[in-house]
């Protein structure tokens, strides 16, 4: 950035470092306007001239990501579709909405982020009786996880995988059963998706998590396992 000229004696250019640069007029070649995209409202690295006394010109470093790392707040609403339908003899499950909360934090390293914490899906699930059709029994499964995540920031978009592991509690209610019934099996999910920054604050998230079999289904045996498609956002702090 030109901060000081002297036509046909020299010019003084301050750096995106913070560093003050003097050139004789005489080594100019050619000069022209362009906007500086370096060049901020906020100070980040101020230029100083040979004796230490602030020149003024401020300037943000360039970078490859848009949001910084923080606490993160996510919520989502996952659209639940189990790869077997069918539970045992008695019970069939079709799609199903889960809202899904996670709470943690992101380390930024470049344009690499790591994060983790705590993430918790409440699935009210969609069934019916396999030969009349009729509803189903009252069925729920509560996933209690920790949560891990790997994210590459370019720019506004950031692309992440990660995995989460914790205990699947299931929950049924039947009149057959006189009751209810509850299970516990050990949950993991798998995902993937992207989060684009709509402010260094908001950030829109879609993905995809696949739940690899659990046993958490009463007394069927039947191991549960789905694909979700998320769809929420995320707060940065």
């Amino acid at each position: 950035m030109l901060i000081e000229q002297e036509p046909g004696v020299k010019y003084k250019l301050a750096s995106a470092d913070g560093s003050l640069h003097v050139m004789a007029a005489s080594d100019v070649v050619k000069m022209s306007k362009a906007r500086n995209k370096l060049y901020r409202g906020r100070p980040v690295a101020t230029a100083a001239d040979g004796d230490g006394n602030a020149v003024g010109a401020t300037f943000e470093p360039p970078t490859k990501r848009y949001v910084e790392g923080g606490v993160r707040i996510e919520s989502d609403v996952s659209i639940i579709f189990p790869i077997r339908r069918d539970v045992g003899d008695n019970l069939r499950i079709g799609p199903s909405i889960a809202p899904t909360f996670r709470v943690g934090y992101e380390k930024m390293i470049g344009p690499l982020g790591v994060s983790g914490g705590a993430m918790g899906r409440f699935t009210y699930w969609n069934t019916e009786e396999p030969y009349d059709g009729d509803a189903g029994p009252a069925t729920w499964t509560t996933e209690l996880h920790v949560y891990a995540k790997g994210a590459f920031h370019l720019g506004r978009v950031a692309a992440y995988v990660g995995g989460s592991m914790g205990p699947d509690l299931t929950f049924i209610y039947s009149d057959e059963m006189g009751g209810w019934e509850n299970t516990q099996g050990l949950g993991i999910n798998l995902t993937t998706g992207v989060a684009i920054a709509v402010t260094r604050v908001l950030s829109l998230d879609v993905g995809i998590d696949f739940h690899p079999p659990t046993r958490a289904i009463y007394n069927s045996g039947f191991d549960l396992s789905y694909l979700a498609l998320r769809i929420g956002a995320q707060l940065t702090l």
